[in-house]
């Protein structure tokens, strides 16, 4: 069971990657959302606002950067 402090910190860092991800959207064709509760990472087309997958990464990832060209990505 999630305690009601860590459900709101999850809320917030989701916020702030969700903040994050739009203002570099137009950058790239895709998004990157760390999913702590079930340890995956959904990538998001910006375009269509789609998720064409669902990467399974480990315990409890917590935030993921992508280079300025796309091409490599990290947690």
């Amino acid at each position: 069971m999630i305690s009601k402090r860590k459900f709101i910190q999850i809320i917030l860092v989701s916020v702030a990657m969700i903040l994050i991800l739009i203002s570099i959207a137009s950058a790239t064709p895709f998004a990157y959302i760390t999913n702590i509760a079930s340890n995956n990472i959904s990538i998001i087309d910006t375009a269509t606002h789609n998720i064409v997958a669902n990467v399974s990464v480990g315990t409890n990832p917590y935030g993921i950067a992508v280079t300025p060209d796309g091409t490599e990505k990290y947690m």
